[in-house]
């Protein structure tokens, strides 16, 4: 898999690979975080996002899971969940939390196999090595094993579509993408980027078939109740403000005294026009380079993830702790050594945040609402960790000879003439024909 792993000289092995011990190496390492994950599970409650579950899983028990979207406007996730919600055993609230954190951390051993099949079919150099970063990430485990919510479980399925799409198995990954985006609508911004990666159209129209068919099951029959709630719910739902990378950068000075009062204003007036107009430009740009990029057949769909996501990452007014869990897997793929460092500094960021909301170590119970938004040094590693990743993002940029280094060198017309073109004169001449 050309272009892969260029975070450091990869093209020399590390650990020489040998498949089958390699394999049992990784299959070991992979068990045991899986059991470490479910150790901590059992001995945690996890955060207030496990209480909202709870409470959803009640109500839906209760009243169906058709009125939970006007009831509960926070509720984000799809009717598939829903129906999963209808049976998780209620009935001990104190045994809620490690049962549904079983599925993510199994979703996140799942990944580690995949991501070993999608290695071995590319012959990337160092899989021993990636499969071993990616099975140790702290941030899976403290998303997967303590937060408590569904973001591992899409990640799987996306890596599975990847997998079945790359040996052409258009129905099983069209189904596997289909289904993530039935647990959370996350996936849906990589849309362009899986069609433009199938070079005919009888290809896409069985993808587009599969896609609408899952959708009219699972999604139809709640528009046709309450396509408002639905639609708000899910597609409006947009983090938390203000408290990650450049929205962070702008409240610090907006409510910085010490700065004057005109520049506070405009900063101010820039945020509101980032949160309320964000989403649009974003779609518009990754259709651009999901369109531009295929043309020129420069990445692959594991780059294009992570391409997709970073760009979330770096450009984002709102967040979540659980969102870094949507890069960790391919930022490690694509570049192993800032792969690393990021999930080491994500690491360490959660484990801040969840002792800060915690009240000390081990947080039995990281409640946000109680303790409030983080400071301190945990700002200090949320602004390392975002810095990071556009420092990946630009390096990628550059290495896919996306982004020029110097831009005053930057021959507009040039790159211009390099986007793809339609033939019309030849259309011509064969319609002609």
């Amino acid at each position: 898999m050309s272009g892969w792993a260029k975070g450091m000289d990869l093209n020399k092995e590390i650990f020489p690979d040998n498949d089958q011990r390699s394999f049992w190496i990784v299959y070991a390492v992979a068990t045991l975080a899986m059991l470490c994950k479910l150790f901590v599970s059992y001995h945690v409650y996890g955060t207030n996002d496990v209480t909202s579950w709870f409470s959803f899983a009640k109500y839906i028990q209760e009243y169906g899971t058709f009125n939970i979207y006007p009831h509960f406007p926070f509720y984000n996730h799809p009717p598939f969940i829903s129906w999963l919600l209808k049976f998780m055993p209620t009935q001990n609230e104190a045994g809620f939390p490690f049962q549904f954190r079983i599925l993510p951390i199994c979703a996140d051993y799942g990944s580690i196999f995949v991501i070993w099949r999608l290695l071995t079919l590319h012959k990337a150099p160092n899989k021993l090595l990636i499969c071993l970063i990616c099975s140790l990430s702290p941030i899976n485990l403290f998303i997967s094993g303590y937060h408590g919510n569904t973001d591992s479980i899409f990640v799987f399925l996306i890596l599975l579509t990847i997998y079945f799409l790359e040996v052409k198995n258009i129905i099983v990954g069209g189904f596997c993408y289909a289904l993530s985006m039935c647990i959370k609508i996350v996936p849906l911004i990589i849309a362009p980027f899986i069609l433009f990666h199938l070079r005919s159209k009888k290809e896409r129209a069985a993808l587009v078939l599969i896609l609408l068919t899952v959708f009219s099951i699972v999604y139809l029959p709640y528009l046709i109740f309450d396509y408002r709630s639905l639609i708000k719910n899910i597609f409006q739902y947009g983090g938390i403000k203000a408290i990650w990378g450049i929205g962070h950068l702008m409240r610090f000075v907006i409510f910085n005294p010490h700065y004057l009062f005109q520049l506070r204003q405009t900063l101010a007036n820039i945020f509101v026009v980032h949160v309320l107009y964000f989403v649009l430009p974003f779609a518009v740009l990754i259709v651009f380079l999901a369109w531009y990029l295929s043309a020129r057949r420069t990445i692959n769909l594991v780059e294009s993830c992570f391409l997709v996501f970073s760009l979330f990452l770096a450009f984002t007014p709102g967040f979540g702790i659980q969102y870094l869990s949507w890069l960790s897997f391919f930022a490690v793929m694509v570049n192993p050594l800032l792969g690393a460092g990021y999930v080491l500094i994500g690491g360490m960021f959660i484990a801040r945040v969840y002792t800060f909301w915690g009240g000390g170590v081990p947080p039995y119970f990281a409640d946000s609402v109680k303790h409030g938004l983080w400071g301190g040094y945990e700002n200090i590693l949320e602004l390392a960790l975002w810095v990071l990743v556009v420092v990946m993002l630009c390096k990628f940029l550059y290495d896919k000879k996306i982004l020029p280094v110097r831009l005053k060198r930057f021959n507009f017309r040039a790159w211009l003439c390099t986007l793809p073109t339609f033939n019309l004169t030849k259309q011509k001449q064969q319609s002609s024909i």
